[in-house]
């Protein structure tokens, strides 16, 4: 109970620290690839410091997504250009929330529509990269467990003799403390 203790006071002094990184990842990835958008973030820190900080983590999010397209430029523009339609989306729909002008409003839903019928185009081609890589790794993963499957008794062998060998290092590092 004690060290589940611990490692919950350890983890409360360190989530600052991992927000800080998250969130200095998520302002690197939109000064590098969203410039525009950043700067309409960086607005926000003093006049809605609560849309700041959610938009702060969702380009976290999409910093953290975007890494993994990093070996598809298809699929890593794809995604940029989803975001940068995605974001100008969220404008679209606040405005729309604040109009009192039925005309306005009407002419705003169009461009929404019009916004994430773009955006659904660019998320197709970013799913379709990902199912490509969830296919090849699965293919990988389908050859690991076959060859497993064919050794198994060299399998079991070999991890029992590891077991040993590692509980008797632990049991030698207990008595030499």
């Amino acid at each position: 109970m004690k060290l589940l203790t611990t490692l919950a006071a350890l983890a409360l002094l360190l989530a600052p620290a991992l927000a800080q990184d998250a969130d200095m990842a998520a302002i690197a990835f939109l000064q590098k690839h969203a410039p525009k958008i950043h700067a309409d973030i960086a607005a926000l820190k003093t006049t809605a410091p609560a849309d700041y900080r959610s938009a702060l983590d969702d380009a976290a999010k999409a910093a953290a997504d975007y890494a993994k397209l990093a070996d598809d430029p298809k699929a890593a523009s794809a995604f940029l250009k989803m975001y940068a339609l995605d974001f100008e989306a969220v404008g679209i729909a606040d405005a729309i929330v604040a109009s009192n002008d039925a005309a306005q409003t009407e002419r705003l839903t169009k461009q929404l529509r019009g916004l994430i019928d773009a955006s659904f185009e660019q998320w197709a081609i970013v799913e379709q990269a990902r199912i490509a890589r969830l296919e090849k790794e699965l293919a990988v993963l389908k050859t690991e467990h076959a060859a497993a499957v064919a050794s198994r008794a060299k399998v079991v062998d070999t991890d029992a003799a590891k077991l040993i060998e590692e509980s008797r290092a632990f049991q030698k590092s207990k008595l030499n403390k």
